[in-house]
């Protein structure tokens, strides 16, 4: 592990600042880090079930499994990022998946997450307020629904900002 990765449970974590790691074509409607992780794992999740009855998997998933990217984005958009998604990773499409399998990958991530929480916490004790932030947002890809993602950064910076204070003169 190089002192800018931390694998974690088969994950591994890049703790500097990384351009989306999405495939180009999921660039169409711009989606965030969390947001293109929301579609991915719906794809792999539920795309070879829908194909499997002769659905429109792309279709399925922007209606019933990335609700909060398509309230931001809009059902077009999303729409077209699930269907470049399954265009550039069609294997997803003839892997149906179980009910155990998708709680078990679910779980694998927030396992990894909550690591990262972990690692996070210890960059915190150790003064690296942008490594604790990067870390963050490595596990708020992993499972964003985890925790209060936005809530823990803030505080991580009102963290950073007061120990970046400077001491008040005596008087």
């Amino acid at each position: 592990m190089s002192i800018d990765q931390l694998t974690v449970g088969g994950f591994t974590a890049a703790l500097v600042p990384t351009p989306s790691r999405a495939p180009d074509t999921l660039a169409a409607p711009r989606l965030t880090r969390v947001e293109e992780a929301r579609v991915r794992y719906a794809v792999e999740d539920w795309a070879g079930n829908y194909a499997r009855v002769g659905g429109d998997p792309a279709r399925y998933i922007t209606e019933g499994h990335v609700e909060p990217v398509t309230a931001r984005h809009g059902y077009n958009a999303v729409y077209a990022a699930v269907q470049a998604l399954l265009d550039c990773e069609p294997a997803h499409l003839s892997r149906p998946t179980t009910e155990a399998e998708r709680a078990a990958r679910s779980r694998k991530r927030h396992d990894a997450a909550s690591e990262l929480g972990h690692a996070a916490v210890a960059a915190i004790g150790a003064g690296e307020y942008r490594r604790a932030l990067w870390v963050v947002d490595d596990a708020e890809a992993l499972a964003p629904d985890l925790m209060p993602w936005g809530r823990i950064r803030d505080r991580i910076e009102a963290q950073r900002d007061a120990a970046e204070q400077p001491p008040e003169a005596p008087t």
